[in-house]
Order: structure tokens, then C-alpha cells, then sequence
């Protein structure tokens, strides 16, 4: 009879399969188009990572994964439900010390959500904060990896007549990826949506920007 795992092997899967569809459901929130099966594959993922890291992470990856389902139900139209997950996400990281990159992504997946809610001004407001920190980044990886997510949010009308969108020299960024679990010195983004130390699993490029990248807490 197989040995029954312990409590740290489960936990260290869960923190596994947290990593998998976090970075699945971003990488389909990414894309131009999806087909129906692909809003249904992004929705579980998002779902899933957030039940994985309820067992295995922390608060802040409790919110980080609110801010992905915010994001994910806005982009389906679920209004109600994306305001609910953004607006707890933003709670969590406007009363912590939060890297101005995290309060760039809570402010946008909020604009996001109240533009599916049909909330005008709640999108307004959120989009032009959201924007104006993003603009200011001082990492350009950290700026391809926020308008990654920020270019597939709708544009306030009245954004769009007096200002520019967050542009990038290049709008196509290309990831190296090692089954090493140790980080590289310089894998200043390797933590981004809470994950402190990564493995990364694969090359691949990402029209509209670079996403955060795979990785496993440890």
C-alpha cells in the first residue's frame, strides 16, 4: 500500500498546481481572441489557482488570486462577480506596503471590472490611476508585464480623446525558461503574483507584452 503523503507534500503540490493555472489563466487573459473553450479552460484555471493558493499560500496570494479572477470574470462579462473579487484585491493592497507595480495591476483589474459592470465613472477613475502609475514604472520589465494585462482593458471615452495608451518600444518580449528551481541573480520579476523563487518551464513570446513568469514558493 502506497504511503500516505505528508503534510508538507501535500502542500508543496497544491503550491504546484497554484503556479500551473495562475500562470495558464493569465497567459489565456492575454490573448487577442479566445474561442469558448478557452473562456471556459481561463475561468477554471483562475478558480483552480485560487483554491490551490487558499491551501498553500498566504493572504497576499489569497488577493493576488482575487485580482485574477477579477480580471478573468470582467473579461467574461460576469460584472458582478469581477467586482467583488477586484474590489477585495484592491482592499488587501491599498492597506499593505504594496510594489507600485501591485497597485498598478489592482487598479486596472477594477477599472476592468466596473467597465463590465456598466460603473462609468468607477472605470474611469480606476483606469486613469491604474495608467498613471503604470506610465510611471521604473522597471521596463515590470511596465511589458503590466500593459500585458492593461492593453486588453476597454478605454474610458473620455481617456481616449485626451490621452495616449501606454505604449512599449517593443510589444514583443521573450521569456528564457530552466527546470533549475534556483533564481538567476537578476530574476527581479520572478516574483510577481506573490512566487519567490521560480522554475521556468518554457520560451514563448507574448504579443502585447511579457507576463510574470512561472514559479514555485518556497
Amino acid at each position: 500500500m502506497a504511503e500516505k503523503p505528508g503534510d508538507e507534500e501535500i502542500r508543496e503540490w497544491h503550491r504546484r498546481f497554484a503556479v500551473e493555472c495562475n500562470n495558464r489563466a493569465w497567459t489565456l487573459s492575454e490573448a487577442q481572441t479566445r474561442s469558448p473553450e478557452a473562456d471556459s479552460e481561463m475561468l477554471d484555471a483562475a478558480h483552480s489557482a485560487a483554491f490551490h493558493w487558499r491551501k498553500a499560500g498566504t493572504a497576499l496570494h489569497a488577493a493576488r488570486a482575487d485580482m485574477l479572477l477579477g480580471h478573468v470574470h470582467a473579461l467574461l462579462g460576469n460584472g458582478t462577480l469581477a467586482m467583488r473579487y477586484a474590489s477585495n484585491s484592491l482592499a488587501y493592497v491599498d492597506s499593505h506596503d504594496s510594489a507600485e507595480w501591485e497597485l498598478a495591476f489592482a487598479h486596472a483589474v477594477l477599472a476592468n471590472a466596473a467597465s463590465a459592470a456598466g460603473n462609468s465613472e468607477l472605470h474611469s477613475r480606476h483606469y486613469a490611476v491604474a495608467e498613471r502609475i503604470g506610465r510611471a514604472l521604473p522597471d521596463p520589465e515590470d511596465l511589458k508585464i503590466f500593459e500585458a494585462t492593461f492593453c486588453r482593458i476597454p478605454v474610458p471615452p473620455e481617456a481616449g480623446k485626451g490621452s495616449t495608451r501606454l505604449t512599449l518600444r517593443s510589444r514583443t518580449c521573450r521569456r528564457r525558461i530552466t527546470s533549475d528551481s534556483a533564481l538567476p541573480p537578476k530574476s527581479n520579476i520572478a516574483d510577481k503574483m506573490g512566487l519567490t523563487k521560480c522554475s521556468l518551464l518554457h520560451v514563448t513570446a507574448a504579443p502585447c507584452g511579457s507576463r510574470w513568469l512561472d514559479g514555485l514558493d518556497k
